[in-house]
């Protein structure tokens, strides 16, 4: 449910930008995926923290830079942006490059805790 809303809420807030789950796909250049990190979420009394990757791939550097800086500038901190009674988003890492794909786009990464009443 949350892996759904936080791609709903990017698409809204980045309306010409493709919004992924779980994986690239060969095509548009520049596209976000958000996937959800692997291993147990954290319970803390009635909160759940889950965490989620965010890619941003694109031909450039410039674009990859760009459009990872406004995901990270729409999630980090934020509450109660979402469709789930979340408390808060919180960034893990700062984004940061990670290299090129087969195709020499660039791409750009970033890790973020979802804090909810539920996943």
């Amino acid at each position: 449910m949350i892996l759904e809303n936080l791609e709903s809420y990017l698409q809204s807030s980045l309306p010409t930008v493709a919004i992924r789950m779980d994986a690239l796909s060969p095509t548009p250049d520049t596209q976000v995926v958000i996937m959800g990190i692997g291993g147990k979420a954290t319970i803390r009394s009635s909160m759940v923290e889950q965490d989620y990757k965010i890619l941003v791939r694109s031909a450039t550097y410039t674009t990859a830079y760009s459009t990872m800086n406004s995901v990270y500038t729409l999630l980090q901190g934020a509450g109660n942006v979402l469709a789930t009674p979340t408390q808060i988003i919180k960034a893990i890492s700062t984004p940061y490059y990670i290299g090129r794909d087969e195709n020499q786009r660039a791409l750009f990464s970033c890790n973020f805790m979802v804090r909810s009443n539920g996943l």
